[in-house]
């Protein structure tokens, strides 16, 4: 193999390599100006967290399709039921608590959503 030839391979890579570290750093640079972004995470690790949710924790554990069939629909249907397990899986996911379909559909978090704000 031509000496030119492996010295171009490797320049590319080196290229590369250094475009990819210059793109995505391991680690977010703090701006000056912005604070530094911290993720608070519940220390609730029991009972109901719908019932204390804020507006913007619905917004996150609720699909966006979800809060009207929940709340609003009455009948049982499946787009209900998946609603049920994403919401369950999203808030287990959010605050470590594992809710059953009885803990979400509860009249007490629906009267909380609208209270809210939706």
């Amino acid at each position: 193999m031509p000496k030119w030839m492996l010295v171009t391979a490797f320049a590319i890579v080196v290229s590369v390599g250094g475009l990819v570290y210059y793109v995505f750093p391991s680690s977010p640079a703090n701006t000056p100006g912005m604070p530094p972004q911290v993720i608070v995470q519940p220390e609730q690790k029991s009972g109901n967290p719908l019932l204390t949710a804020t507006s913007v924790q619905f917004y996150s554990w609720f699909p966006n399709y979800c809060q009207a069939d929940i709340f609003i629909t009455k009948k049982e249907t499946h787009s209900r039921k998946v609603c049920v397990v994403a919401v369950t899986k999203r808030v287990e996911e959010s605050t470590g608590v594992r809710l059953t379909e009885g803990d979400i559909l509860d009249p007490a978090v629906a009267d909380h959503w609208k209270k809210t704000g939706k």
